[in-house]
C-alpha cells in the first residue's frame, strides 16, 4: 500500500510536528505527514490552518511549500522493529541506547546539543524515535517527585524543564547539591500527599511550579 509523504524543504527530512495556527499543541507524527492523515496536509482543505515545523533543521512551512514523496506502508499491525531500527541513523541509535542506560531526559539533552534544536522540538523527536523503536525507557534516572505529581506526566514539558535545571546548574555547585539532596529526602512524602488532592495539584501547579518554569524557560539561554 502506498502514500503520499510530506518531507521538509529545507533538509528533506520526514521527522515532522504538525499544529494549527494560533494552538500551542503540537501533534508529533512519526515518519513524516501522509496526505489525509492529519488534517489534509497535501496542500489543499484546511492548509493554510496547519503549521508544520521539522524536528532535524527547525524550519517552519506550510503543507504546501513540502516536498512530497510516495511511501510504502506496512500492511500488517505490528511493527517489524528490525525493518525499523534499521533506518535509524548513528545519532538516532545512540539517542535510544541513552534512553535505555539513562533516561530520557539525557538522550533529549544530547539530542538538543547535537541537532542545535530547542528543549521542545529535541523533545518531540526523541518521543518519535522511542514510539517508533519500541524500547523501553529508563524511568528510574531521577524524578521530580512533586512536579511529577503536579502535573501527572514524568515527561510533561514543564517537569522536563526542571529536571534539566537541576542538572545543567543545581548539580554543578555546592549549595545547589545540598538543595537537591535535601529536596529528594522530602519530596516524596510531600508528593503522595499533593497527588491524593487536586486541590494542593493546582495550589502547587499554579502558584509555584509554573512561575519557576516560566522564570526558567525565560532565563535558559543565560545557563544552557
Amino acid at each position: 500500500m502506498q502514500a503520499t509523504e510530506i518531507r521538509c524543504p529545507r533538509c528533506n527530512s520526514n521527522q515532522l510536528t504538525a499544529n494549527k495556527k494560533g494552538f500551542s499543541g503540537k501533534k508529533a507524527v512519526v515518519g513524516g505527514l501522509l496526505t489525509g492523515g492529519v488534517g489534509l496536509l497535501a496542500g489543499t482543505i484546511g492548509s493554510n490552518k496547519i503549521k508544520i515545523t521539522c524536528l532535524a533543521c527547525g524550519k517552519e512551512f506550510l503543507p504546501g511549500e513540502g516536498k512530497t514523496a510516495i511511501v510504502e506502508l506496512e500492511q500488517e499491525a505490528s511493527i517489524n522493529h528490525e525493518k525499523v531500527a534499521s533506518t535509524f541513523d548513528e545519532l538516532d541509535k545512540e539517542l535510544l541506547e541513552i534512553c535505555q542506560k539513562y533516561g530520557k531526559l539525557t538522550a533529549i539533552k544530547v539530542c538538543k546539543e547535537k541537532k542545535k534544536i530547542d528543549l521542545r522540538q529535541a523533545t518531540d523527536y526523541t518521543n518519535n524515535l522511542i514510539s517508533k523503536s519500541g524500547i523501553t525507557v529508563n524511568k528510574n534516572a531521577g524524578g521530580c517527585f512533586i512536579a511529577t505529581a503536579c502535573y501527572g506526566d514524568y515527561d510533561s514539558e514543564q517537569v522536563l524543564v526542571l529536571r534539566e535545571y537541576r542538572d545543567e546548574v543545581l548539580l554543578k555547585n555546592l549549595l545547589g547539591k545540598i538543595f537537591v539532596k535535601f529536596y529528594y529526602t522530602i519530596s516524596p512524602f510531600l508528593a503522595r500527599i499533593i497527588s491524593s488532592s487536586e486541590f494542593l495539584k493546582k495550589i502547587v501547579r499554579d502558584y509555584l511550579l509554573n512561575p519557576i518554569v516560566s522564570k526558567l524557560n525565560k532565563l535558559n539561554n543565560k545557563w544552557k
